[in-house]
């Protein structure tokens, strides 16, 4: 033992902390004894076959028997234990894949050979198992109201009998909100991203609210990058957070510590909800969801083991009120594809199957659609170019005028060239410009024949500004000429500025030979 001799208070105030379940280090600063001194100590109370309560019962000379004089209990039982503790030693280097095939008769027989005076076999397997406990120790933790929802799936799939006589798996999300233990199971199709979520979103709405965060586990549908202090959530997973007013923090890795309350209750969903849905048949998802419902329901509105309380009264007792509002409208997922500007100034939509237009300038560049349920928005390099409204015929296109180059746009215009286009643009500028498009429209049978002529007499406003455009119409009325070379003459030759008021004809404005030809009819 210590060269310095220890009092029986300070060993008692040793044994009492060892009771308490302090550490080797705590007990040293709290009673100034040497860590390799109750090192020493442990064991020998080990060898004594006593507890600590046991031994804290005994009287100061009995107690003074025990561990000062432990020759007194024989040091074969001492060196047994020594020889057992360094065997555990040994064993725990073993890997986990080697430990999980190693029964305990095996682990008896090559502790046996070592040391042939050791325990015999029931007595081998309970240091084996209080080795166990010890590591696989709890700490009880206590949590609040409305503060962690626990998300998680069952290990096992749920096999469910179909009417046709075919046999489904699904697999089944949990999830628990942490104080009440208030549970809300659903059988999904899979663990994507997209299931995930929705289960997560009927699972807030069952709740009637959104708790301060939630744990889930490592899914590859919920963390893009594990990292123990900065995890990376999916983008759809920051969609869901950020509308429902909630955070979402990953378990460690093969850590189901992290979130005891759900793990417990996958064990129980195996036992009030799998085991009683084993023998029935079902016609479809839908079916076996409402049957899950009913179930867990029940699960929910039974007693705890301890106490008159249910998940279900603790919730709207202490929960319920306290749980984040939901806002009104659901989640409208913005989902995420790349497509590359093809040469018509259009990005493909492999979902809609349509074409959404982008400004010419960006032909050959690789872009991002963002889009929802109503809207898609397409980007470049972190800015947004284009927004569309979502939707449309299959493979056809939804384009804006502003999107395409000048000659396009020019064809664009003439191609859509109507009657009603010409007479309403006409009208913005008085009413002789009106008459002058209308005579233009009844020269020809076939009115496509004088949308040239109209549209270049309208186009003149742009250059002359509307208001002579108007003078011009007005003299040409007058002339009884309504052809677009006379009204272009005028305005070339300044006629509405010169003199208004004459009288027009063809011979004031061509003063050459009739048979030359006008130089300004090439501009």
């Amino acid at each position: 033992m210590s060269a310095k001799p220890i009092t029986m208070l300070q060993l008692r105030r040793i044994l009492q902390l060892l009771n308490g379940g302090y550490s080797e280090r705590s007990i040293s600063k709290q009673t100034s004894v040497a860590r390799n001194t109750i090192r020493q100590y442990k064991v020998t109370i080990q060898a004594s076959m006593l507890s600590y309560a046991e031994l804290l019962a005994l009287n100061d000379e009995s107690l003074s028997k025990v561990l000062f004089e432990p020759e007194q209990n024989g040091t074969h039982q001492k060196d047994r234990y020594l020889d057992i503790q360094n065997y555990i030693k040994e064993l725990e280097k073993e890997p986990e894949r080697v430990k999980k095939i190693l029964t305990k008769k095996l682990l008896w027989m090559e502790y046996k050979e070592l040391y042939p005076d050791g325990y015999e076999y029931s007595r081998f397997c309970d240091y084996i198992n209080s080795n166990e406990q010890l590591r696989n120790t709890v700490m009880h933790f206590f949590h609040k109201p409305g503060e962690k929802l626990m998300i998680d799936f069952a290990g096992d799939t749920l096999k469910c009998k179909m009417h046709n006589g075919e046999t489904k798996a699904y697999q089944v999300f949990i999830a628990v909100l942490s104080y009440s233990g208030y549970t809300y199971v659903e059988a999904t199709e899979s663990q994507k991203q997209y299931d995930l979520l929705r289960c997560m979103e009927n699972a807030l709405k069952f709740y009637g609210g959104a708790s301060q965060y939630i744990i889930s586990d490592n899914l590859k549908s919920c963390i893009t990058k594990y990292d123990r202090y900065e995890p990376e959530l999916t983008e759809l997973m920051d969609q869901f957070c950020f509308h429902y007013g909630t955070a979402i923090i990953p378990a460690r890795p093969a850590k189901p510590k992290d979130k005891p309350s759900v793990e417990r209750h996958v064990r129980l969903v195996y036992e009030r909800i799998y085991a009683l849905l084993r023998k029935q048949t079902f016609h479809g998802l839908k079916d076996i969801n409402e049957a899950i419902f009913c179930l867990n329901d029940r699960h929910n509105e039974l007693k705890f083991r301890m106490g008159d309380k249910t998940r279900l009264a603790l919730f709207t007792e202490f929960e319920k009120d306290i749980l984040t509002t939901l806002p009104s409208a659901p989640l409208d997922i913005n989902k995420r594809i790349s497509a590359k500007v093809a040469k018509d100034y259009h990005v493909w939509h492999s979902e809609d199957k349509h074409f959404y237009s982008v400004p010419y300038k960006y032909v050959g560049q690789q872009a991002i659609l963002l889009y929802n349920s109503t809207t898609v928005e397409i980007y470049i390099e972190h800015s947004r170019i284009a927004l569309h409204t979502r939707g449309g015929n299959v493979y056809g296109r939804t384009s804006e005028i502003s999107h395409m180059p000048p000659n396009h746009l020019a064809y664009s215009r003439e191609g859509g060239w109507t009657p009603e286009y010409f007479c309403n643009w006409a009208k913005s500028i008085s009413p002789d410009t009106l008459l002058v498009i209308e005579k233009m429209l009844s020269i020809n049978i076939i009115k496509q024949q004088s949308f040239l002529a109209c549209f270049g007499t309208l186009k003149l406003g742009k250059k002359y500004t509307n208001e002579r455009l108007a003078k011009a119409c007005s003299m040409a009325v007058n002339a009884g000429v309504f052809r677009c070379k006379f009204i272009r003459n005028i305005l070339n030759n300044n006629m509405d500025i010169k003199n208004f008021n004459a009288p027009v004809t063809t011979q004031t404005i061509f003063e050459f030979h009739e048979n030359n030809r006008d130089p300004k009819e090439y501009e």
